[in-house]
């Protein structure tokens, strides 16, 4: 049985990025938006995307929903 990679991990695959911690990089935030952008918001949990937020802006926010957390993270 295939394990589903988490959110921040697909999104630093989908960015070529060596480690996750690369996504720390300054300059790549536009390019984690416009990759986030692209995906349906409930492919992955509200938890995954508040977890993304957290790890990327180091800040904790509550969201009714994954689609208003994927809104709130494009446009950081």
């Amino acid at each position: 049985m295939a394990v589903k990679k988490h959110l921040i991990e697909v999104i630093a695959d989908d960015l070529g990025c060596e480690y996750v911690s690369d996504l720390h990089i300054p300059y790549l935030l536009s390019s984690l938006q416009k990759v986030a952008a692209d995906y349906d918001s409930y492919t992955y949990s509200l938890k995954e995307w508040q977890e993304l937020i957290r790890y990327i802006s180091k800040t904790s926010h509550q969201f009714k929903d994954e689609e208003e957390a994927k809104q709130f993270f494009i446009h950081l």
